[in-house]
């Protein structure tokens, strides 16, 4: 699950493929969260799970946009995601978090340098 928050704030999580742990998937939630979708019923019984309100995109019928409501933020990390993990000519399930932790650290320079990353991933930090 790829939750973006405006501005352009991604929070990667390897959700389970099913809704059943709705308590993990929705952690950090504000109650007043909007979840904007592609409509898929699973989305549904989520957001009633967390208690969220959820709007829905018809992407199928060629609907992009409604108004403010649109997943084009989602579908552009999904594809810079594949883009990027392709390289890498797939990833086991159990190690997902950890690439997408990875591509979250890289997406947006947040790591810009592979010593920064490795800094990160030892958790050193550098008093500016």
């Amino acid at each position: 699950m790829i939750a973006v928050a405006r501005p352009s704030i991604s929070y990667p999580d390897a959700a389970p493929s099913r809704w059943h742990n709705c308590t993990r998937t929705s952690r950090g939630l504000a109650p007043d969260a909007l979840l904007v979708t592609d409509g898929h019923h699973a989305y549904r019984t989520f957001a009633r799970q967390a208690g969220i309100t959820h709007q829905f995109v018809n992407v199928r019928a060629g609907e992009r946009v409604r108004g403010h409501v649109h997943v084009q933020n989602v579908n552009g990390y999904h594809s810079r995601f594949r883009g990027w993990i392709r390289r890498f000519n797939g990833v086991a399930t159990r190690y997902l978090e950890n690439y997408l932790g990875w591509r979250w650290a890289l997406d947006g320079g947040r790591i810009a340098t592979a010593a920064g990353l490795l800094r990160a991933a030892l958790g050193i930090t550098i008093a500016a």
